[in-house]
């Protein structure tokens, strides 16, 4: 009897519902966990100190940081400080002065710069603005470091004070914090530079917000286009303009992103990187990661 039920029982088994869960896909990973992730499989392994702070331009509030607060080795990233600072005080009497010392250099990049007629260059687009205006454009997209000094010089001398108490007091009057804040020259040369990620991207969110906005990006190069980032597309072309950073073992990107639903301040700074190849696939995979979490975030 037992045989002849047993074939009945099995179809009756195989058609009962099965008593197994049903697998529930994974949530997606939040925007910390994304770039939390990323920054562990690039930095941890390699034993790089890494920070990181991200803005949210529309909610002028932090939207994601890893080490923010860490004062790294900026490199050129501070020209971001000196350019705002000297574009708050553009007139005709700083331009004038920035003029004269551009007449004194021998070079002839500089010679170009102050010929109107023949200014236009195959790495930099200048884009129309105050007089002078291309002389801020140009520090930014081309990182000139003598022009980046004497800009900070030149903005500093009517209140008599040293260029880099002037950059910090910048800072400091207009509520951006400053953990951990030394800066040495207006450049980014000095080894002696730091900066935190999160001053930064206060600085930029701050330009982003003030009646400079439009002249104020406008200074930084476009990835896969001009400037320093001629030759780094970044995964998301002109949606980003961005200040690069070099020195020994440091690489540093800040500057904007303009993504689907919101627009982001960010700055990413890496110390003790061993090349720009391994720091930019980093801070590519960083404003990719960024980009597609806010394209399908719901609110």
């Amino acid at each position: 009897m037992l045989d002849r039920l047993c074939p009945f029982l099995l179809l009756a088994a195989l058609a009962a519902p099965s008593c197994r869960p049903t697998p529930v896909p994974a949530a997606p990973a939040s925007l910390e966990q994304r770039l939390s992730s990323t920054i562990m499989e690039y930095g941890l392994d390699s034993c790089w100190r890494v920070g990181a702070a991200i803005v949210s331009l529309s909610r002028d509030s932090l939207l994601y940081g890893a080490g923010e607060s860490v004062a790294l080795a900026p490199a050129s990233t501070i020209k971001l400080v000196t350019v705002a600072c000297a574009l708050e005080s553009w007139d005709d009497s700083l331009v004038a002065r920035v003029e004269r010392r551009l007449s004194r250099s021998r070079d002839p990049d500089h010679a170009r710069l102050l010929d109107s007629a023949r200014v236009d260059s195959p790495d930099v687009a200048f884009p129309d603005g105050p007089p002078g205006y291309r002389y801020l454009v140009w520090t930014n997209h081309m990182s000139d470091n003598r022009l980046a000094e004497w800009l900070a010089e030149e903005t500093a001398r009517p209140a008599r004070t040293e260029p880099s108490r002037m950059l910090e007091g910048y800072l400091r009057d207009r509520g951006i914090p400053c953990p951990g804040l030394v800066i040495r020259d207006g450049s980014g040369r000095s080894p002696l530079n730091r900066v935190a990620p999160v001053t930064l991207a206060r600085l930029l969110s701050r330009m982003h917000a003030s009646s400079y906005a439009g002249l104020y990006r406008r200074t930084l190069p476009c990835p896969g286009s001009n400037g320093t980032l001629r030759r780094r597309g970044l995964g998301l072309g002109s949606r980003v303009r961005a200040k690069t950073g070099y020195l020994r073992s440091t690489f540093a990107l800040a500057g904007y992103l303009a993504a689907e639903r919101d627009d982001y301040a960010f700055c990413l700074i890496v110390n003790d990187c061993p090349d720009a190849r391994s720091g930019y696939r980093l801070f590519t995979r960083i404003l990719l990661d960024l980009f597609h979490w806010d394209a399908t975030r719901h609110t």
